[in-house]
């Protein structure tokens, strides 16, 4: 997905709201769920809720869905196999197995 075919759906829905596409202008970026498709639909949903006020509360009800979506599929923060690391989170994790954890924040005995 590039930023010029997002715009082209958000002229599209500036000019007469459909929600069958900002379904998918929402759904989309989160479904290749990369940086790069999370930034640009970021920017573009941004934009739509900026441009049509009245349809900030739709964008941001699929945007909610959307996220719901990735807790049922268990994609990023959701993934619960130990050796899944998120693409979004992987800068986090690159240097998460050199870390050593203070010595104060070991568990204690009883």
């Amino acid at each position: 997905m590039q930023l010029s075919d997002a715009r082209r759906a958000d002229a599209l829905l500036l000019l007469q709201p459909n929600f069958e596409i900002l379904h998918l202008v929402v759904a989309l970026p989160v479904r290749l769920f990369t940086e790069a498709s999370i930034a640009v639909g970021q920017e573009t949903w941004t934009w739509i809720a900026d441009a049509r006020p009245e349809l900030e509360a739709r964008v941001v009800a699929e945007v909610l869905e959307a996220w719901a979506g990735t807790a049922e599929s268990e994609q990023g923060l959701f993934c619960k196999k130990l050796e899944c690391v998120p693409s979004l989170l992987s800068p986090l994790y690159a240097g998460a197995r050199t870390l050593t954890p203070h010595p104060r924040a070991a568990p204690t005995r009883r």
